[in-house]
């Protein structure tokens, strides 16, 4: 299945202006979710003018959105190919206005991630990788092919992005063992994207995200020559689950070898 990411970039860019028109009110609606999480009209307009435009360019894929109702296992279980759709990532970042917010969406093939993009609609950066092919940052400043920076040794420092918004006790015990770090308060998926782009080193997750969250950070980060893997088991994250919950993780620059 081949994905045309000037497609997909310019869905971003149609769905981006929608999202920084409701930006920039002063203060715009915030409702709640059944989960107790936020909820902005800019949500539910990128979610619409994106489904909406993958279903024109590629009627055979199905999605999985956060802002949709969710299929029953029964049937996602049958497809070899689904999207799985952020429609905006960081809605706290949006709400405070810190502008780290960020468009996800990923292509899954039996399980396995294999094309991610992120959009960032304040910075006008593009992030993209398919399977095997690399990874990159498309800016106003041109096409960057992105590297992750050699892991610190032991008695260096390492640069990790935390969150502003979600503090977590067990994340910060797992810190506190971890030797020298530096923290990097940065919101979204770009936590993942700050590694694969060499600006930060690693960053543990001892907190429940879904799929839709980090599956196209992962693939990312991977063609950067970093991994995403299981905190625990050490083994690289697959999509299509019954609960589209994910595992505690560990991102980093450090390619460990995957089984």
């Amino acid at each position: 299945m081949e994905i045309n990411e000037n497609i997909i970039h310019s869905i971003f860019q149609e769905a981006s202006k929608k999202i920084l028109d409701i930006y920039s009110q002063h203060n715009p609606t915030v409702n709640q979710k059944t989960d107790h999480s936020p909820v902005t009209e800019a949500d539910i307009l990128s979610n619409e003018t994106i489904v909406t435009k993958l279903n024109q360019y590629y009627p055979e894929i199905p999605v999985i959105s956060e802002e949709n109702p969710i299929p029953p296992y029964r049937i996602r279980s049958q497809w070899d190919y689904f999207w799985l759709l952020d429609p905006l990532d960081g809605t706290k970042e949006f709400i405070h206005k810190t502008d780290e917010f960020v468009i996800n969406l990923a292509l899954v093939y039996k399980h396995e991630v294999i094309a991610g993009f992120v959009f960032v609609p304040c910075f006008k950066e593009f992030y993209y990788a398919k399977k095997g092919k690399g990874a990159f940052l498309i800016s106003e400043k041109g096409t960057m092919k992105l590297q992750v920076s050699p892991f610190p040794k032991e008695d260096e420092y390492k640069r990790v992005p935390v969150s502003r918004f979600h503090p977590h006790i067990k994340t910060e015990n797992y810190l506190s063992k971890m030797g020298k770090i530096q923290k990097l308060e940065v919101g979204s998926a770009l936590k993942i994207l700050y590694i694969a782009s060499g600006r930060a080193d690693i960053y543990p997750r001892l907190s429940n995200l879904s799929e839709w969250d980090i599956a196209a950070p992962q693939i990312i980060l991977e063609e950067s020559g970093g991994s995403v893997l299981t905190l625990y088991k050490r083994q690289k994250m697959f999509y299509g689950r019954k609960s589209l919950r994910l595992p505690h993780f560990i991102a980093s620059s450090f390619n460990d070898e995957i089984r």
